[in-house]
């Protein structure tokens, strides 16, 4: 008897079993034709900094007040700009592909090695790439 088991999930000789959100998803083998991990980035935070600054330029640099008020202005500007582009959010999906349907499963960062370790466990076991 095959078993495979850590903490995402595990293999047995005929089911494929995955846990998440303290629930037991089982799945037969045979029912199985790929399994995959999608990294893909957020761009929410980055999206919304770039409109924050694009905003305090329009907005605060009309007021002709006074050039350290204009200067404020641009330096808030240019600092959410860099949050813009240095800040970085990486969502991943486990990918459970049936003969006529799929299992889609986000999961944490810190769950994402656990996933890696089942699917190249499940590769080896059935040859399935």
């Amino acid at each position: 008897m095959y078993v495979f088991v850590n903490s995402f999930g595990g293999i047995t000789d005929d089911s494929f079993f995955v846990t998440y959100e303290y629930r037991k998803m089982t799945v037969r083998i045979e029912d199985i034709t790929k399994i995959l991990l999608v990294k893909t980035r957020k761009l929410h935070l980055n999206i919304l900094f770039f409109i924050i600054s694009i905003l305090f330029l329009v907005v605060f640099m009309n007021n002709n007040v006074s050039f350290l008020f204009d200067v404020l202005t641009i330096s808030i500007s240019i600092l959410f700009m860099i949050f813009c582009f240095l800040f970085t959010s990486i969502q991943y999906k486990f990918v459970l592909v049936k003969k006529f349907d799929f299992i889609e499963l986000i999961i944490d960062e810190k769950m994402q090695l656990d996933a890696e370790i089942l699917i190249s466990e499940f590769n080896q076991r059935t040859g399935k790439v």
